[in-house]
Parts: structure tokens; sequence; C-alpha cells
């Protein structure tokens, strides 16, 4: 192609519990970085109120962070209301930062439930306002669940990655011919988003990269010789892995990503922490270096799953590194051991494949490296 939009949004499934559908893994990300484009503020990870029970409901948010400004309420496994312990003025109308830190830290506690979550309560909110959000009642009436007199079980899942591919106003990425647009672009949204704003940036970015891309492709050369010869070695590549008779499976690795991220790198981080994940990853890295395709040398979706979870190491490590040297809370970025936001860090990490070498970049707000 002459020209590529990524739109592939983030990276929720790098997580156990996330709102994103299960394809949001960063392979937009990945493949950003391995084309040259530089990424940045990969360490702004939003959490939110994710429901994990019932069951059929796992990952969906409840409508309005939980009506909390209508009557829903929080409770932990012993019955307290206990954003009276965090916020005793607001409870729980507070940011959905400050909810996720506050329900881990229950969870932490070990004041969690059965599930390791907290409970969601709704029978405060009146019946007239629940009945208005009636694909979220449709779907706990197929549930067998009540909202009205039964509790929810939730827990911080991931929902917005903030960081992502930098972009200039025409949706450019650096690496010519590729644009992006939506969640995978970083830097529009700082180090929070406010919600409702990422549906506005598809319609404003969607619509600029298509122009820009369009316009790019009416004056740019035929590139099927070069496209040829770059996937030539592409195609040796993946023909490599499909004929790969044994090795580690790709669900395996997968699984050490996910539980890794979720234990270390969730809504409050710490130095041993951040640490502990590095290595862990470094042990996956290894792992996925001879992963093997399980449904056999003629199946798509099997290499799929191979692939997935390199992008996925890519991703992790960049989240990791970056919450690592950033030393301060900022934003949806909680440091337990640097509770403050720091002027000494009004700076963004970047990240950018030097010569097949991760090349890590800070650079002040004002644009000074």
């Amino acid at each position: 192609a002459k020209a590529v939009v990524l739109a592939t949004g983030g990276a929720g499934n790098l997580y156990r519990l996330t709102t994103n559908p299960p394809g949001l893994t960063g392979d937009g990300y990945a493949l950003a970085y391995r084309a040259g484009a530089l990424l940045q503020d990969m360490e702004f990870v939003q959490g939110r109120v994710c429901m994990i029970s019932p069951k059929g409901m796992r990952g969906i948010p409840p409508p309005g962070d939980g009506l909390v400004t209508i009557g829903g309420r929080f409770y932990n496994s012993l019955c307290e209301r206990y954003m009276h312990r965090y916020f005793p003025d607001k409870l729980e109308q507070v940011t959905r930062a400050q909810m996720s830190i506050c329900a881990q830290k229950e969870i932490q506690a070990g004041r969690h439930t059965a599930d390791m979550g907290v409970y969601g309560d709704l029978s405060g909110v009146p019946a007239e306002e629940l009945e208005r959000f009636q694909r979220f009642m449709g779907e706990c009436e197929a549930e067998g669940f009540d909202p009205t007199w039964q509790p929810y079980e939730w827990a911080p899942g991931v929902h917005h990655f903030m960081g992502g591919v930098v972009i200039n106003d025409r949706c450019e990425t650096g690496a010519p011919g590729l644009y992006a647009a939506g969640e995978i672009t970083g830097g529009v949204h700082g180090a929070n988003r406010l919600a409702g704003n990422a549906l506005t940036e598809t319609q404003v970015f969607g619509a600029i990269a298509g122009s820009s891309a369009a316009g790019y492709c009416r004056g740019a050369r035929d590139v099927t010789g070069k496209a040829l010869r770059a996937a030539a070695g592409s195609v040796s590549r993946l023909e490599k892995l499909l004929a790969r008779d044994g090795g580690e499976q790709p669900a395996t690795v997968r699984e050490t990503i996910t539980e890794t991220m979720t234990r270390y790198v969730g809504v409050i981080r710490n130095r041993e922490e951040l640490s502990a994940a590095a290595r862990k990853l470094e042990e996956a890295r290894k792992s996925a270096a001879n992963v093997v395709c399980p449904a056999g040398a003629h199946s798509t979706s099997a290499l799929a799953e191979v692939l997935e979870v390199e992008f996925m190491l890519t991703v992790a490590e960049m989240v990791v590194e970056a919450a690592g040297m950033r030393e301060e809370t900022r934003g949806a970025h909680n440091r337990e051991d640097f509770p403050l936001t720091s002027t000494g860090w009004d700076k963004n990490i970047g990240f950018q494949a030097v010569q097949g070498a991760r090349h890590v970049t800070v650079k002040s707000l004002d644009g000074a490296l």
C-alpha cells in the first residue's frame, strides 16, 4: 500500500481484566514501533469500574461507573462503605482513577470478595433511572441478575491507553506513508482521559488521517517493487515459524504477560513490583523466542497467536520501563513510593526502534530533550 492508517485501538488485553474486546492487544503500537514511529506516554493506563460477576458480564463497566451520582454505592466484603475511609466528603463521586485506586487498596488489604473484587450496589438508584439503561438491564436479565437488589462484584479493569504513537496535525507518524488515529495515538489526552473524549477523538482524527493518507497516495510513486522485496523477508520468517514442530505454547507465554501486568503494573505501582515485572517479562521474551504454532502448519489463526504474543511483549516492556522511570504520581500513573506530582517530570517518555534496538528519550513539554 502507498499509505496505511493505523486505527487498532489500545492494549487492554495486556491485563487480565479489561473493558476492551479480546482483540485489543497492542498490535498497532508494536507495528508502528517496528516501522520506526515514535511512541510516548505508555505508562499512562486508565482503569475504571469493571464487572467481574455475574460471570457473563465480566469486563462490562456498569453505567456511569456505578451510577454514583444518583445512588450507586461501593462496599467491601465487610459490608463497609469503604469510600468513607478515603474521601469522606466526596465518597464515590471521585475520578475513575481514584475509584480504581481505592478499590485496589481494599483488595490488597484483604477486604475483597471471593472473586478478588469489591461490591457495587445499585439498590439506591431510582428504578426509573435504571430502566433508562436498557442494554445494561437486558444483559442483567440474561444473567438472571437483578441490580435493583443484588450487588455486582467489580475490580479495576483497564479501559484506555493515553500513550501511543506520536502524530502531527496531519496524523503523520514520521514513518513515510504511515498515519494513525484513535486510541493508538499518544499525547491527545495527557496523563488521564476525560470520559467521552475517546469517541470524539476517533471522529476528529479519523477524518484527518483518512484525508491525509488519500492526499499522500495521490502524489506517491508506485511501491509494488519495494513492497514485494520487503515482504519476501517476512514470508521467510513466517514459514520458519509455521514449520517449527516443538517449543513453547503461545497461550502459556500470553498468560505470563497478562498475569505479570495485572499483578505488578496495575493502578498502584512501586519500584519493587515494577522491577519484578521487568524480570518476568525478560523471562517471557526468552520463552517467546521458541514459541510454536499450536494448531499445525496450515493454521493462520495459530500463527496470529504467535505474532500477537510478540506484539504484547513489545508493548508490555515499554509500559513497565516508562512506569519505572517516572518517579512521581500523575494522572492515571500512581506510584505509591512517589505519591506527589513533580514539576521535574513535566516530560514525555518516548520509545523508538533505532537499528533494531529500543531507544528511549525523555523530552520536556517545551520540546527540549
